[in-house]
């Protein structure tokens, strides 16, 4: 039998300072000591601090697993804080005991048995406590503890840092916790390690770890931070893990992405600029169009008006009778027929007709003045004659 020179786990992550890194480096290890045990036919039953000691091998720590058997602790006491009955059937430590022990109906201990005092150990490890206090568990009574072990659910350990962050603010302890405690209470947990330890700690071992084996997997899985099997999974988690797992590739996507919606946005904001451009660009030919054709109506208003005032001249200058008339209202005829207007209507008369068009009418205004000078010039040898 090897003689095992050492110091117990938690002693030695206190005394060196390990980090929550080392600390589950050297637990795996403990994992695997475990598993090669269970292969071996062998549930220790008793996992504890005191029976795991760490020696240095070339300067690496190495823990070894003491004290296997149920028949060693049948027939002499492993430890001061080994208990059991005179019946020998309640065997192991309370702090350490898993819930099929403390139940003592004769069910089979199995393997997982283990697994929960390996739970056990890793709280203790990332908290620096149990998560059922050893001196409260041993003051209620066989019963009490039992019922406890069985029956009460343990707090997360992130809780119970963070309770001991709280105590330690309230006692006025803001620097780094003493020598006894086993981690500094102003650490925090990743949500992973709270989901690892506690599947470890189920009431139904059907629900932990089947093999030490697993649980060194999935802690290692935490490590490489890939998903762990503890966890429900969930997208947002799987995305988060894969994240830190490629993070020269996702900077590398993210930036290709910002680019393209970079680009993407600039070639939006062209094209609405240009859009924009055309409407005002629409909008000013609409509005030129609708000013030409303005001034296109008040250009033939005016020219409507002049003519109406040249044919008013003409038919005054007709009415008139004077010396040389006719001359003078053919020129005013003239002149507003050379006006540019639409549908030019002169209103002459022709036996009381008015004249539609501009050639009728000059013939119009001509036969009307031929008429009344035949009439005065008819007239005028009479009058003479007469005298």
């Amino acid at each position: 039998m090897e003689l095992v020179r050492g110091i117990r786990i938690t002693d030695y992550c206190d005394r060196e300072q390990l980090s929550t890194r080392d600390r589950l480096d050297l637990f795996i290890k403990v994992c695997q000591g475990i598993q090669h045990a269970h292969q071996k036919g062998i549930i220790h039953r008793d996992i504890k601090p005191w029976n795991i000691l760490v020696t240095l091998h070339d300067g690496v720590p190495v823990p070894k697993v003491i004290d296997f058997g149920i028949a060693k602790a049948v027939e002499g006491r492993l430890t001061d804080a080994t208990v059991y009955t005179q019946l020998h059937q309640f065997i192991g430590t309370p702090a350490y005991m898993s819930p099929e022990q403390a139940e003592m109906s004769g069910l089979d201990v199995d393997t997982r048995s283990d697994i929960y005092s390996l739970g056990v150990l890793l709280y203790e490890l990332l908290t620096g406590v149990t998560p059922f206090d050893a001196k409260e568990l041993m003051s209620q009574g066989i019963d009490a503890m039992r019922r406890t072990i069985r029956e009460q659910e343990p707090v997360w350990p992130s809780t119970r840092l963070r309770q001991s962050a709280l105590a330690a603010a309230s006692a006025g302890a803001s620097r780094l916790p003493d020598p006894g405690s086993r981690i500094s209470p102003h650490a925090s947990l990743p949500s992973d390690l709270d989901w690892i330890v506690m599947r470890c700690l189920e009431k139904d071992r059907g629900r932990r770890y089947e093999t030490a084996n697993g649980l060194a997997a999935d802690l290692k899985r935490h490590l490489g931070n890939e998903p762990v099997v503890a966890r429900p999974p969930s997208a947002a988690y799987r995305f988060q893990k894969a994240f830190r797992r490629n993070k020269l590739v996702f900077a590398a996507g993210t930036a290709v992405v910002a680019a393209l919606v970079l680009g993407l946005t600039a070639s939006l904001w062209q094209t609405a600029v240009a859009q924009r451009a055309r409407d005002n660009e629409a909008q000013e030919r609409v509005k030129a169009e609708a000013a030409e054709k303005q001034a296109e109506l008040s250009a033939r208003d005016a020219t409507a008006r002049l003519s109406e005032s040249l044919l008013g001249q003409a038919r005054a200058t007709r009415m008139s009778r004077q010396v040389g008339y006719r001359e003078e209202v053919f020129a005013l005829l003239r002149r507003a027929r050379d006006l540019d207007t639409p549908n030019k209507q002169i209103p002459a008369r022709n036996g009381g007709r008015p004249c539609p068009s501009w050639s009728r009418a000059s013939r119009c205004w001509t036969t009307s003045a031929l008429s009344s000078s035949a009439v005065t010039t008819t007239r005028e040898p009479v009058s003479g004659s007469a005298g």
